[in-house]
């Protein structure tokens, strides 16, 4: 299978892509890009396996009406194209937002993965990261992004929103205050709520990730009842996606034992 499409769910439409055979696997791009950050990835796993990548709403060529993002309901999203393309318990993985994504799947929609997969996720956005946050968008006093300094800044955050999300004028805009807004307001993830996951789970990050302390994926991995750790030696945060072989290779190894 390679193919292309727009599924509806939830009042959107979401630009979906799969390829390959066998057990159904999908995938769930970070936050401000899009389902073209997976395209290395995809060969690597469609060797073995179904893969279904796609573009979250309001992302690259998806619709988002409501003009808000939150964790939770891309999850619902997620489920909701599971069960529309009748995909039977698929593994749901991601990284950095996606694997946000996959826990939140986890909690809202329990028996829906077979497995999940959740690589350089967090569970503490407290002010450490609103700082963060606040940096990369040129967001002002009232969490409002500035573009004109965004755009003039070192950064390559504006050259790449503007890449990836091209269907309006100020969609790249769009992402990138949606995304402010979703990163600001979400209240985290804690031992309790991490013990309601009975899913197997693939809690993975690299050992030089500059973005997601370490101790924070030991965090998650301890808190969820049925985990197994896997820490990409040498990778960052990008590395992953850019060069994703050590990531597919873990995720391949252990889809072949559950």
């Amino acid at each position: 299978m390679n193919k292309s499409h727009h599924v509806d769910v939830n009042s959107v439409s979401l630009y979906v892509k799969e390829q390959g055979e066998g057990v159904p696997i999908v995938l769930v791009h970070g936050g401000t890009v899009s389902s073209v950050t997976w395209s290395k990835s995809i060969d690597l796993l469609a060797e073995y396996h179904h893969v279904v990548v796609f573009d979250s709403r309001g992302h690259g060529a998806s619709t988002n009406p409501s003009g808000e993002l939150t964790y939770e309901v891309i999850a619902d999203d997620t489920a909701a194209l599971i069960a529309e393309l009748g995909l039977e318990a698929p593994v749901v993985g991601g990284w950095s937002d996606g694997g946000q994504v996959a826990l939140e799947l986890g909690l809202r929609h329990p028996g829906v993965a077979r497995a999940l997969i959740p690589g350089g996720a967090m569970h503490d956005f407290g002010p450490a990261f609103h700082r963060v946050t606040t940096q990369l968008f040129c967001l002002d006093a009232n969490g409002k992004a500035d573009f004109d300094a965004l755009e003039a800044s070192d950064s390559p955050i504006a050259g790449y929103l503007k890449g990836m999300h091209t269907t309006t004028p100020t969609q790249w805009q769009d992402v990138a205050q949606q995304s402010a807004d979703m990163w600001l307001g979400y209240s985290g993830l804690n031992a309790d709520k991490l013990a309601r996951v009975n899913e197997p789970c693939l809690v993975i990050a690299g050992d030089r990730d500059n973005l997601i302390p370490l101790q924070q994926t030991i965090d998650i991995f301890e808190w969820l009842p049925n985990a197994e750790l896997a820490i990409l030696p040498g990778q960052d945060h990008g590395q992953p996606l850019s060069s994703p072989a050590k990531f597919m290779a873990a995720i391949i190894e252990y889809v072949a034992r559950i």
